[in-house]
């Protein structure tokens, strides 16, 4: 599908049409297209309740995870810019 059809819309049909449906694995971590699409509207939540509002800029530093999903998905569904920050595996974590 072309024109509006996000990244976004995607997902969240894909939550409505097949929610028992796997879409993410992180070795023994899974997660339905259902709790992706609730964890990352409790996400974008935690933005506002944080005082982001849309359209501002929010870093995310994740490495390889479940969460690098989530996090970006809330911001996108909440009109936030996202900016990733490079994260290298062999760093001490903060």
């Amino acid at each position: 599908m072309a024109g509006n059809y996000t990244f976004v819309d995607a997902l969240e049909r894909n939550a409505k049409a097949i929610p028992g449906a796997l879409a993410l694995v992180q070795g023994r971590r899974l997660q339905t297209y259902l709790d992706l699409d609730r964890r990352a509207n409790q996400v974008g939540h935690a933005y506002l309740e944080l005082g982001v509002r849309r359209g501002e800029r929010i870093a995310l530093a994740l490495t390889n995870c479940i969460e690098f999903v989530q996090c970006p998905y809330g911001g996108w569904k909440g009109a936030f810019l996202e900016t990733f920050l490079r994260i290298r595996g062999d760093l001490p974590k903060l």
